[in-house]
């Protein structure tokens, strides 16, 4: 019958169909043998504090992944001589044994490769950042330049010979960028000490202006040649004591210097009446008042500085 003939047919070409028809018991027949093996790639990051907990980035033959501690990377991979390369590490964090290991993949076996990060204290919880007096300089509108002497801010005004003008204390933080490499800012203070308060007129306190991009120095700097003011960043009550601190939250402005969002190239004290607009009060009168500046007085502990905490 034509159905016994067709049952024949399909019981002879299947084995050839499916690649079944080599016969594992000839001699010289070799099954097929694997090309790839398992990798197994974990992070283990141990310290006592200030770990790097963002994380780090492995590289694997071409491939990257963000891992974390005690995190575990597990894919197939032909066989072959490899390396896993770290990234991305904390500056108080180090790859025990150098940032590049060495791994053979082998065919049909599992590989393991567990990198060991160590961290070291970044350093204390809060510091005090001085502000020194190569990097202070108080500027007139006058442009004027007083490189040494006390800091100063505000305007006066002569009953007879009218306005006089106005000065502004400008400072840089040179060098905080290294101390606050690989670190988390919690906040940030501006703290000065007043020396004078303003012999007459309102007392408005004073504001902190940034400065974007350009070169400045302490013994050249004036009004007309100062880097652009890029807006207020914090602000100070009035002052009620000579000698008592006066302190301004530049948390926001010191986290994006951190964050390389904006650019870390000084700030500059500006007498809040000034700020808004009321350069010369009326009547005609003195809102000026000084601060303490390095090379005005040994004790140092009063120059200004930024009193910053780490997460």
């Amino acid at each position: 019958m034509f159905w016994k003939h067709t049952a024949v047919v399909i019981a002879c070409t299947l084995p050839f169909v499916l690649g079944g028809c080599d016969d594992e018991s000839e001699p010289g027949y070799e099954p097929a043998q694997p090309t790839r093996g398992m990798v197994e790639l974990a992070v283990n990051i141990t310290g006592t504090t200030d770990l790097d907990r963002d994380g780090v980035v492995v590289r694997f033959a071409g491939r990257l992944k963000e891992m974390n501690s005690q995190e575990m990377w597990v894919f197939g991979w032909e066989e072959g001589e490899y390396e896993a390369q770290v990234s991305g590490v904390k500056a108080n964090c180090a790859v025990q044994g150098g940032a590049t290991h060495a791994l053979s993949v082998v065919a049909g076996e599992t590989r393991s490769l567990t990198i060991e990060i160590v961290c070291e204290p970044l350093g204390p919880a809060q510091i005090e950042f001085l502000a020194t007096t190569a990097n202070i300089v108080k500027i007139s509108d006058r442009d004027s330049n007083f490189e040494t002497g006390e800091l100063e801010v505000g305007c006066w005004e002569d009953a007879l010979t009218g306005p006089w003008g106005c000065v502004y204390s400008v400072f840089l933080f040179d060098g905080i960028e290294e101390v606050m490499a690989g670190r988390v800012v919690k906040s940030a203070t501006l703290v000065v000490y007043p020396t004078s308060l303003p012999p007459s007129g309102p007392q408005w306190g004073y504001e902190v202006m940034r400065y974007g991009e350009g070169d400045w120095d302490a013994q050249t700097l004036t009004y007309n040649t100062r880097p652009p003011r890029l807006g207020s960043v914090g602000a100070a009550p009035p002052m009620t004591a000579v000698g008592t601190p006066v302190e301004v939250d530049l948390t926001e402005l010191v986290q994006n210097w951190n964050r390389g969002i904006w650019l870390q190239n000084g700030i500059q004290l500006i007498d809040g009446l000034t700020l808004h607009g009321e350069l010369y009060p009326d009547p005609p009168s003195d809102n000026r008042h000084n601060f303490e500046s390095d090379d005005t007085y040994t004790d140092h502990s009063h120059c200004p500085h930024l009193l910053i905490e780490f997460e």
